[in-house]
């Protein structure tokens, strides 16, 4: 947008990291989200550009299947971080209710880590919820990298992010080290 001196300003930050959010679910099982996104510092809104989800799914019978329940968590994990929230009286239907949309998901990169394991039917392993287990950490991770402030609370709500960037200072830039 222009600014006053006919300057083109960026009101928001990319961020782009090597997530922190790995996940040790057992004894070999690891679960690794890497995220880009964008935050307006401005408005406090949040958008997830891409995510490469690395999953150990043991052997992936049927390899189609699995990335859909990797990117169905993900989608989950994104709504998780960003919008759902119930309000008893307020959000108990899908109209007030925020869920992701097409519109709201990143671009998925799926990579399948295919180690056997010697106990599950086939060699594969579980794959139910490990796409979602590390999404969250991974957005609010990026938002802490991008912005230099910690959010505490899900979802993170456009107010909250604001509010969480105006206490540190204001202009919500990342101060040196991890943020």
């Amino acid at each position: 947008m222009p600014g006053s001196d006919g300057v083109r300003v960026q009101s928001h930050g990319a961020l782009r990291f090597a997530s922190p959010a790995a996940v040790r679910l057992d004894r070999e099982l690891v679960h690794l989200a890497r995220l880009e996104g964008q935050v307006d510092r401005e408005l406090g809104t949040t958008r997830v550009l891409e995510i490469v989800a690395a999953h150990d799914v043991g052997r992936a019978i049927n390899p189609i299947q699995v990335e859909g329940q990797i990117q169905g968590g993900i989608a989950q994990g994104l709504g998780f971080a960003l919008m759902e929230e119930y309000l008893p009286g307020r959000t108990e239907n899908l109209h007030d209710y925020l869920i992701p949309t097409i519109g709201d998901m990143p671009k998925i990169e799926t990579i399948l880590i295919e180690d056997r394991e010697p106990l599950g039917p086939f060699g594969a392993k579980g794959v139910g919820e490990p796409g979602l287990i590390p999404t969250a950490p991974a957005i609010l991770g990026a938002i802490r990298h991008a912005t230099g402030v910690r959010i505490t609370r899900v979802p993170a709500l456009p107010h909250r992010l604001r509010a969480a960037i105006v206490a540190s200072g204001g202009d919500g830039l990342a101060r040196g080290g991890d943020g």
